[in-house]
């Protein structure tokens, strides 16, 4: 029995007119919800007010909406609701097509159905505002469309051409005489655009930059001009790009340690939290990192001596420039030499060990 209404009952109609009625009651609801308060102004880059920081974004929208719960921000749900709706209709046409390929799986698609139901009444909960009984549900709902993903994947590995939902429509349209590979290329294009929204705003190691661009980057526009005329051979390329790509975006989400040095740490943080909004720039510090390079360098050993002065000298540089920048409001410039931080990290490291190294023979003198 559905609890949460009207959201659910129109889902579970399903007719089209109430399909539109439903989200047009999400729309209503989270424009009131947005407007209830106080209007907020537009924010001010350069002067930005207090932001919330919320988490950054999971690869998957039920994976967010539990942090969000989790979390407590329940403004932010409201903001989701149009992306929930697509996201349950993304469902039920991911179920009709595995369906029309695979009708002999009534028992997976039966399964599929009651969890789309639940996902039903979770959504419902979420637009009544009943938090506490839509975490759990969306926590279940989560755990078992996971589950039955995996379930469809296998069984198009082993009766049908791939894993992945688009190649395999692919090919199923190739054997009929039907050269369409639209939702191959739709994929492509969406696997594109995911990495240029990484590279953009989550400022990875810049060398997974330079490796997307000089090796991935190409191969993905070769593939999708092959699309336009696509045919069989194409299958293992295109399984081969998008693994790479899932390992690739895997790498670049990890979060590289910096905790060894306290002062770029803690000056890429604000440089970082600058560039999207959410700090002022008259809270970037640079005394933390320019007392650390006014060192005493006379005393390092003579063979290396000049190269640690020529690395010194290029980070007192390199931070001069960053503090122009910012200075400037040049945001892609400041985003060009945060790269160059992160290069040049090993050789602060180096730089350090040589400082620490000096340190030890002062107190044994």
């Amino acid at each position: 029995m559905l609890l949460y209404q009207p959201i659910a009952l129109y889902w579970e109609q399903g007719q089209p007119e109430q399909r539109a009625a439903a989200e047009e009651a999400c729309r209503l609801i989270a424009e009131f919800q947005t407007n209830s308060g106080e209007p907020a102004a537009p924010p001010d880059l350069e002067r930005p007010c207090q932001l919330p920081v919320l988490p950054a974004r999971p690869a998957d929208l039920l994976e967010e909406v539990q942090l969000l719960l989790g979390k407590g921000a329940h403004s932010a749900l409201s903001a989701r609701f149009s992306e929930l709706l697509a996201y349950y209709r993304q469902w039920v046409e991911r179920v009709d097509s595995f369906g029309r390929r695979y009708p002999g799986q009534k028992e997976l698609l039966a399964a599929i159905q009651l969890d789309l139901s639940d996902y039903q009444e979770a959504v419902g909960a979420l637009v009544e505002q009943a938090w506490v009984e839509a975490a759990p549900m969306v926590s279940r709902v989560a755990r078992n469309l996971a589950l039955r993903q995996a379930s469809m994947e296998n069984v198009r590995r082993q009766e049908g051409f791939s894993p992945l939902a688009e190649l395999d429509e692919l090919a199923w349209n190739l054997q009929r005489g039907k050269a369409d590979g639209t939702a191959a290329l739709h994929r492509l294009r969406e696997a594109q655009l995911q990495v240029g929204q990484l590279l953009e705003q989550e400022f990875p190691d810049p060398r997974l930059r330079t490796e997307w661009i000089d090796l991935w980057a190409p191969l993905g526009r070769e593939l999708a001009q092959r699309l336009a005329t696509p045919d069989l051979s194409l299958l293992a390329r295109l399984e081969d790009f998008f693994r790479r790509h899932a390992h690739w975006l895997q790498r670049a989400r990890q979060r590289r340690d910096f905790s060894r040095l306290p002062w770029w740490r803690q000056l890429r943080e604000k440089l970082v939290g600058w560039f999207a909004g959410q700090t002022l720039r008259e809270s970037v510090e640079f005394q933390a990192a320019r007392c650390w390079l006014h060192r005493d360098f006379s005393e390092w050993p003579e063979a290396d001596r000049e190269l640690r002065l020529h690395y010194s000298r290029q980070t007192s540089h390199w931070l001069d420039q960053v503090e122009a920048c910012l200075a400037g409001s040049a945001r892609q410039q400041v985003a060009e030499l945060l790269a160059f931080g992160d290069l040049h990290y090993d050789r602060w490291l180096w730089l350090e060990s040589g400082l620490g190294h000096l340190r030890a023979l002062t107190n044994t003198k």
